[in-house]
């Protein structure tokens, strides 16, 4: 399966390019979904900084929260100016005497994150980025829905990061915290914990269990200077949770890039540390049944089941409420051939005894 690269294969589109900027040759607009560096090839090259210096009238489209980060991003050259915030209202963009329409949704994957819908003489296409929405938040989306019906959509531009028979079912968010909890308390009745280490898979995403560990356990979240400065002092539902200060709270979460962190407890000899790392990739269908959503490799040492991308099953609910003419999946496999993604989509549920090959 040929690998995403940027471009939208229905005709209207071809001065757009989303999630991929190496491909420059005739692009004029370009979208970012989300601030994570698979979705940013190309951001921080030359070639791509010249295009904004050359070119009037060429923008990067982006939530709010996203161009925050890229304003802070020292490796990215692109003017404040040239950074256009989406709304939900949706804009017109015209190049080549080509006029599209383009309007921004909530993604539910990380802060700031978006689903595109391009519309043009071309027809009428959803670039998911990578997502996970529910069937209600879906039903909620004002964008997707006219007269109180589903939009036709021509095509979908699908995050399959988790299109696999392995991954059918993941515990919503509510019940990963919930797994979380339960195990920080009870590692706190068992042991004298100094600190609890939530380690993140990305430098933003998982901030909705920041807020929702600082309500449970009535503390401050520490964060590193560099995660604070980067990421998390402007994002408002944390702006009276974060610290600084390590002695403030005894729930860290640790920056992505660790050497960044100087005052993090692991680093420390002198502290009994809790560590969880929230994660999907260790969970297919079968272990998650086996070790109810989370897995300890040694003591004090845990990895919970904690997703922010559609399991097969949501994936499923997701095209069978939109019914899309075509599916176009944004992330290959190393096992399954493109047209076997796009049935296994449509089709996940199979039964016990079958095996997909």
């Amino acid at each position: 399966m040929e690998e995403y690269k940027g471009i939208l294969l229905e005709k209207g589109f071809e001065f757009c390019r989303i999630d991929y900027f190496h491909d420059l040759e005739g692009a004029e607009a370009f979208f970012l979904s989300h601030f994570h560096r698979d979705h940013m090839k190309g951001i921080s090259s030359p070639d791509f900084h010249k295009v904004f210096k050359e070119k009037k009238g060429v923008f990067l489209y982006c939530s709010e929260i996203t161009k925050r980060f890229i304003e802070r991003d020292p490796e990215i050259d692109i003017p404040r100016e040239r950074l256009y915030v989406l709304d939900r209202e949706g804009i017109y963009i015209t190049k080549n005497k080509v006029c599209i329409k383009v309007t921004a949704m909530r993604a539910g994957h990380c802060p700031g994150s978006l689903m595109f819908l391009f519309e043009s003489y071309g027809g009428r296409v959803l670039f998911t980025g990578d997502f996970r929405l529910t069937l209600d938040d879906l039903k909620k989306t004002k964008a997707l829905h006219k007269n109180d019906k589903v939009i036709k959509l021509n095509n979908i531009y699908l995050d399959t990061t988790f299109a696999n028979p392995l991954y059918t079912t993941f515990p919503d968010r509510q019940k990963s915290l919930e797994i979380i909890k339960s195990i920080i308390m009870r590692s706190k009745a068992m042991q004298n914990i100094t600190y609890t280490v939530i380690l993140p898979p990305a430098s933003v995403g998982i901030e909705y269990l920041m807020i929702e560990l600082a309500e449970l356990f009535k503390t401050y979240i520490h964060v590193s200077d560099y995660s604070y400065r980067r990421f998390h002092s402007f994002i408002q539902p944390l702006e009276n949770i974060v610290t600084t200060e390590l002695s403030s709270s005894n729930i860290h979460f640790c920056t992505f890039k660790s050497k960044d962190c100087d005052t993090c407890p692991l680093k420390m000899d002198k502290y009994v540390v809790l560590k969880i790392k929230p994660s999907a990739m260790f969970f297919d269908d079968f272990t998650y049944d086996d070790n109810q959503g989370y897995t300890e490799s040694k003591s004090l040492d845990y990895r919970v089941a904690y997703s922010s991308h559609c399991s097969l099953c949501e994936l499923n609910e997701f095209v069978t409420y939109l019914k899309p003419e075509k599916i176009s999946p944004l992330v290959p496999s190393k096992e399954y051939s493109k047209d076997k993604i796009i049935d296994m989509v449509l089709n996940w549920h199979i039964k016990d005894d079958e095996v997909v090959t």
